[in-house]
């Protein structure tokens, strides 16, 4: 008699660990994004390299987001100079969302102008989507906050303008 108690206390113990364990992992899978994480960084991407990159990682503190395409003038433009920019920076991450284009095309561009920060590969227009952009070049300052400050095609940015507004980003 004894011992069917303790083979009992024992299969609810183990019974109940694995509802525990089976309730947490549950828990685990359906978490909600971050609360404070904007809807334009709510998206998983590849980037040009073949990694996947979360635009969550990017909430909560300041980045620069730039839209792009490699047969753009104004881009082709800006592209000899953001790179710069972005190494006086360091402390702010910038990231490349290409599209438009091929991926051919768009990896001879970032080889072209040595671009050394991730690049997404947004063939869709998805991300693009996002932050509103219809036409390239485009600027996403994204604060820690989460507020986004888009400069769009018309309001080109010289290299002093670009850091400046890096500069400000908090």
């Amino acid at each position: 008699m004894r011992l069917i108690r303790h083979i009992r206390a024992f299969a609810f113990s183990r019974a109940l660990v694995a509802v525990v364990a089976m309730a947490a992992g549950l828990a685990v899978a359906v978490a909600p994004a971050r609360a404070d994480t904007p809807d334009q960084l709510q998206f998983t991407a590849t980037s040009l390299d073949g990694k996947e990159i979360s635009g969550a990682t990017y909430a909560g503190k300041p980045a620069v987001f730039w839209f792009w395409t490699p047969w753009c003038p104004y881009c082709n433009q800006e592209g000899s100079f953001v790179q710069k920019v972005a190494s006086e920076h360091p402390n702010v991450p910038f990231v490349g969302v290409a599209s438009r284009s091929d991926q051919g095309a768009m990896r001879d561009f970032v080889n072209k102008y040595g671009l050394n920060f991730p690049q997404i590969e947004d063939s869709s227009g998805e991300i693009w989507g996002k932050f509103g952009v219809t036409w390239q070049p485009a600027f996403a300052f994204v604060s820690s906050n989460g507020d986004v400050d888009m400069v769009k095609f018309g309001d080109l940015l010289t290299e002093d303008q670009l850091s400046d507004r890096v500069g400000a980003l908090r």
